[in-house]
């Protein structure tokens, strides 16, 4: 007799999927799981699992796995090389990197489509048939009418980093109000009560800067604190001086803010440089937070800023298995697409500082 469950056993009654599962260092369901080729479970550790059940010829699991052969095919990612885009290539990069790994669990190879800004929708559908994408993965791409036109050729669509179309297009997205208004309260945690929102505009990716905006907005008004507008820098990315112009004034004009939010470490890098070259030390004349992470912090001319940081990775490995699962079903019309947002987590790199209630004032 087979029992299913925590004492499932194979047919030769000597390995069960508790054996299996205590080999690969999970639990008894993730590793039924793995060897079903469902839930949420990520290429690392559905193939650990697989090769523990292999190796204890796991007989009822191998069938299982057997269900689940690899499929030959291909599945584009829409590579962005404009200019504009290359701040967030340390950013995307992970994801790629995350999204490669998990469609070659399933014998999926990821192809890289460059697109550029200006260019036309067609031309990139053109590079799409080329390759013969069986679906198609966009990070960060803003060329007007692609996405309907990639919907038009009835390829399974995944965006990445945008949610402009999250109404009708599946999406694995960042909680940018969650990670604005947690890095908000942790400023207020340490004390600070005044406060400067640095930001830059991002006009390829809005819903972005006004989700954050908001965040910050909710987390100061939570405490009954006022925020004036002209708390507000806001300045062109390429413009260093008029940034620099604007925190001299807010800096050194009436009351001195402690805190300063910027939209990313991008905007936060160039805030800092500007504030030493006007005599201004960070943390300890103002502190600087930010979300991220756009900078490699490896790189020694990097300053460490605190950052509400992005999971890159786990948004790959969420696309990836949002694509295959929609590979597995496509006789299924997507009438409530899927969106996943990932949450921003607080990455400590000294830029802020507790302060007194007398520091504040």
């Amino acid at each position: 007799m087979v029992k299913y469950g925590a004492d499932e056993v194979s047919d030769n009654n000597e390995t069960t999927l508790e054996d299996v599962a205590r080999l690969a260092g999970v639990s008894n369901a993730t590793a039924s799981l793995a060897l079903a080729g469902k839930g949420r479970i990520s290429a690392v550790v559905r193939d650990r699992v697989i090769d523990s059940a292999r190796s204890l010829n796991y007989r009822r699991g191998l069938e299982k796995i057997q269900k689940l052969r690899p499929v030959t095919g291909k599945l584009a990612l829409l590579l962005q090389i404009d200019p504009r885009w290359t701040y967030a290539w340390p950013l995307v990069q992970p994801i790629i990197d995350a999204v490669d790994t998990g469609v070659k669990s399933r014998g999926y190879t990821l192809v890289m489509v460059p697109i550029r800004n200006d260019m036309k929708p067609d031309r990139v559908i053109e590079d799409v048939r080329s390759v013969e994408a069986q679906g198609v993965f966009a990070p960060i791409t803003d060329i007007p009418g692609l996405f309907d036109r990639i919907r038009a050729e009835n390829l399974p669509l995944t965006l990445i980093l945008d949610n402009s179309r999250q109404e009708d297009i599946s999406t694995v997205g960042i909680d940018d109000f969650r990670g604005a208004y947690e890095g908000t309260r942790y400023l207020i945690g340490l004390g600070h009560r005044d406060f400067l929102y640095v930001t830059t505009g991002r006009p390829n990716i809005p819903l972005m800067a006004s989700d954050r905006y908001v965040g910050f907005l909710k987390a100061i008004h939570e405490l009954g604190l006022v925020h004036d507008q002209d708390r507000d820098i806001i300045f062109p990315i390429e413009s260093y001086n008029l940034l620099k112009d604007k925190l001299e004034r807010a800096m050194k004009t009436g009351r001195r803010p402690t805190g300063i939010f910027a939209l990313d470490d991008a905007v936060a890098l160039r805030t800092i440089r500007s504030l030493g070259e006007l005599g201004f030390s960070v943390p300890e004349d103002v502190s600087v937070i930010s979300v991220g992470d756009l900078l490699d912090y490896r790189q020694d001319f990097v300053p460490p800023i605190t950052t509400m940081q992005i999971d890159s990775g786990m948004m790959g490995t969420l696309a990836a298995d949002m694509m295959l699962r929609r590979l597995d079903n496509r006789e299924e019309v997507e009438s409530a697409p899927a969106v996943l947002k990932t949450r921003l987590n607080l990455q400590e790199r000294g830029s802020c500082r507790e302060i007194t209630e007398e520091k504040s004032l």
